[in-house]
């Protein structure tokens, strides 16, 4: 029977640095609270999705090809009409641009 290996503390730190950027910790996503949603759409016969990929070059890369689309531009150009903010890490990713109670806003971010 093979044994167990531990990762160790440096495989860890690598995981949870990659994570943190991309996903919100159980219970503290915009999503969990109905004020999120990431999209999907097709443009030129390619699936665009919610997708972070597997380094920071896979997210640019996704990024760059979200910003050139038809569904994104429209966004961007009706989120005041909307209500709506694109988060930084995901141009797929949209909120409720909401005022929140200030207890509200510890929950959600």
């Amino acid at each position: 029977m093979a044994e167990a290996r531990c990762p160790g503390s440096r495989a860890v730190e690598m995981l949870v640095d990659f994570i943190a950027h991309r996903k919100a910790a159980p219970g503290y996503s915009n999503h969990s609270h109905g004020i999120a949603v990431d999209f999907s759409t097709v443009e030129g016969g390619h699936t665009l999705t919610p997708e972070t990929g597997k380094s920071n070059k896979d997210l640019i890369r996704h990024n760059k090809r979200w910003e050139k689309s038809w569904l994104y531009r429209w966004l961007e150009a009706h989120q005041a009409e909307y209500g709506i903010e694109r988060i930084p890490t995901g141009a797929w990713h949209w909120n409720l641009a909401i005022p929140l109670q200030p207890r509200a806003q510890k929950l959600v971010r």
